[in-house]
């Protein structure tokens, strides 16, 4: 079966799904981080649904699934949708803001292009380098960081956080949803129990790369550089991601358990380490909310991080995570066994 066939014959479950949880969730996300009244074009649109909610004041929608763009213009009158290929798909519009959506499997493998000598990939690669290296000359992106150790013990499905300086005194707790079947697994499960009368640890972290990129990207918008006012978002993103990944890999040094030497960053990449780093609002910890306790544990306000009324944290470039040092935790789904 050819992709065509699999999305024509998933399109009842693509259409059902757009009112699931996690896709309200995906809209209230791109609704933060795209400004209303802006020219949008989204590839791979489906249903219509996250276009409608950026509330643009332009919006052409392409997706190559005919009955899903019926729908979406029955849905949504007030917007353009396409039948077409994202890749074949043209247009001599401009757009402020272009979104990806369900074409993950269409994208190609930008690794095999660097190696077959793409030209087009590797033009862009030279170009986001160039920026890369006047964002580090010119200390445009900044890296910051809080983080901390905090005594720690389960009490059931809820980890107990007391303070490091009187051991005795709770100051947070964070209560986890246990998988309803298969390993029944909870976060709590990877920290010591308080039966068990032995103190544990947990870790904590928010980093930023993100302070005064919304200002150096609407610069570039404006003097009409728009493919740079995109990269320098995508870069402070994938930075920041960068620097979390590094943040962990030294609180496992710290903790006293370090990757050992022939660990490739691909095995990282993987995860092939001892341990678990988890951000709030992912499938093992779904309560976004929880943020809030995460900040008033961290204050990275002190850092120029804020928490929105969303709980979503601005800048975009910024990450925060619980990190468990169990030699037997593992990724989950809290919501499925």
């Amino acid at each position: 079966m050819d992709r065509r066939e699999f999305y024509e014959q998933t399109k009842d479950r693509r259409i059902r799904s757009s009112s699931r949880y996690y896709q309200k969730l995906l809209r209230n996300l791109f609704a933060f981080l795209v400004p209303p009244q802006l020219r949008v074009l989204e590839l791979g649109c489906g249903t219509g649904d996250l276009l409608a909610a950026l509330k643009p004041k332009r919006a052409v929608g392409v997706d190559f699934s005919a009955p899903l763009v019926d729908v979406a213009k029955q849905r949504h009158p007030h917007l353009e949708f396409q039948m077409a290929e994202a890749a074949e798909f043209q247009s001599d519009e401009k757009f402020d803001y272009i979104v990806l959506s369900d074409l993950i499997n269409d994208l190609p493998d930008v690794q095999k292009l660097f190696e077959q000598g793409d030209p087009k990939a590797i033009e862009i690669k030279e170009r986001v380098d160039t920026l890369f290296y006047e964002l580090v000359e010119q200390q445009l992106v900044r890296a910051q960081s809080v983080y901390r150790y905090f005594p720690a013990q389960a009490d059931g499905n809820t980890i107990v956080v007391y303070d490091p300086h009187e051991r005795s005194r709770v100051l947070e707790r964070f209560t986890f949803p246990r998988q309803p079947g298969g390993k029944y697994l909870c976060l709590a499960d990877f920290v010591r129990p308080v039966a068990s009368g032995e103190m544990d640890s947990v870790a904590l972290f928010v980093v930023t790369c993100g302070l005064g990129v919304r200002e150096l990207a609407t610069a570039y918008k404006d003097a009409g550089a728009y493919v740079r006012s995109h990269a320098i978002q995508a870069l402070a993103i994938e930075l920041a991601e960068a620097y979390a990944e590094k943040l962990h890999q030294d609180l496992r040094a710290w903790w006293g358990f370090p990757d050992p030497p022939e660990m490739t960053r691909r095995d990282r990449f993987q995860a092939k380490y001892s341990g678990l780093r988890v951000p709030l609002g992912y499938p093992a910890c779904p309560d976004l909310e929880d943020q809030t306790k995460l900040f008033a544990l961290l204050r990275p306000e002190d850092i120029g991080v804020q928490l929105t009324e969303g709980w979503m944290m601005d800048p975009e470039a910024s990450v925060s995570a619980l990190v468990f040092h169990h030699p037997e935790a593992e990724y989950f789904r809290a919501d499925r066994a």
